[in-house]
Parts: structure tokens; C-alpha cells; sequence
């Protein structure tokens, strides 16, 4: 099991630079936890954009919100996402391609004309405890990178990290969507 701490000193380990025993709070002042802290939700967001990770995968019914009175044709329900919604993926029992699309975003609204809808989508995770082992060593080779620059002002060393974090990522991608679909064995 992973931590924040230890994702943070990996990418640190990987540029060569000190370790931290743990970053307690937002009071911790030292430039290195501070950039960290600061970093960290970005690169995991980003990371969490790029696949429809089985770790992140969330299911929920959407709360209708009230009439505003607007015309959507088509899309006359308005939902509000959870908050924890990174990106939608679906609607659960929605035929792939489906033409018009079952529903539009605006905002943080979800527009359809389904009654009682059920989201599938990409939560927004901060707790690396949930993140895949070989998610959680891309996600350090991505914050490695913004630290280079950040630390050290070194822009190879960025583009070698950044090389790193497209590989981890594909590996990672390639185990989790073989995850989604085992081989069958005879």
C-alpha cells in the first residue's frame, strides 16, 4: 500500500534529492513539502484523466436538480454530478455510440432525458491508498517531472521523467484494462 508520503519520496528519489519522514499539514513551510503538497493534485488529476481506470471507477444515482426554466430540447432532466466526479463515463445501461448522446454536460449539471439515472465515471482521488501499484509509480514519475523544473530547473531531466511517466503509464493502462477482461483459461 502506497502512501502520499512515500509517492513524494519516490519522485524525489528519482531526482536525486533528499527524502521527507512525512508532510503533517498545510503548516509545513520547507519548499520541498510545500511543492509536493502543491503538485500532487494536479498530476494525480491529469493521470486520472488519460484511462477509465477500474480503481477509480464510481457508481452513483444522480440527484434531479430543480427547473430553471431553460429550454434544452432533448435534454429536458438536469442532474448535478457527484462531487467527486472527475469525468463521466457513461450512463449505466447506455448502448456504446449511442446517437444523439443520452446526455450532455453544462457546467456541473448532467442533462438527459433519462428519469432516474445512474453514473458511471472517474472519481477524483487524493488518497493514493486507492490508486494501482503501477498507477501510483506513474503518478511519481509525473510529479518527478514537475519538480525538476520546480527544484532543480532542469529541463532534460523534466523530458527523461516525462519520457518515464508516458512508459509507466502505458503499463499501467495495459494491466488495468487486462484486469477488465481476463484471459480465459482452458
Amino acid at each position: 500500500m502506497q502512501s502520499t508520503v512515500a509517492i513524494y519520496n519516490t519522485a524525489l528519489a528519482r531526482l536525486g534529492g533528499h527524502q521527507l519522514e512525512r508532510v503533517n499539514s498545510p503548516d509545513d513551510d520547507g519548499t520541498v513539502p510545500t511543492l509536493c503538497r502543491t503538485l500532487f493534485p494536479h498530476v494525480v488529476d491529469a493521470a486520472l484523466a488519460t484511462f477509465p481506470w477500474s480503481f477509480a471507477t464510481r457508481r452513483a444515482s444522480l440527484a434531479q436538480k430543480p427547473d430553471d426554466g431553460l429550454d434544452r430540447p432533448g435534454y429536458p432532466l438536469r442532474y448535478a454530478l457527484p462531487a467527486d466526479c472527475l469525468y463521466p463515463l457513461r450512463l449505466e445501461g447506455e448502448i456504446a455510440d449511442h446517437f444523439p448522446p443520452s446526455y450532455i454536460l453544462e457546467g456541473a449539471d448532467l442533462l438527459t432525458n433519462v428519469a432516474t439515472p445512474v453514473l458511471v465515471y472517474v472519481a477524483r482521488l487524493r488518497d493514493p491508498a486507492y490508486f494501482a501499484p503501477l498507477f501510483a509509480d506513474a503518478v511519481a514519475w509525473a510529479l518527478a517531472a514537475e519538480l525538476s523544473t520546480a527544484l532543480v530547473n532542469d529541463v532534460r531531466r523534466q523530458q527523461l521523467c516525462m519520457q518515464k511517466y508516458e512508459l509507466a503509464l502505458h503499463d499501467a493502462r495495459t494491466v488495468d484494462a487486462r484486469s477488465q477482461h481476463p484471459l480465459k483459461h482452458p
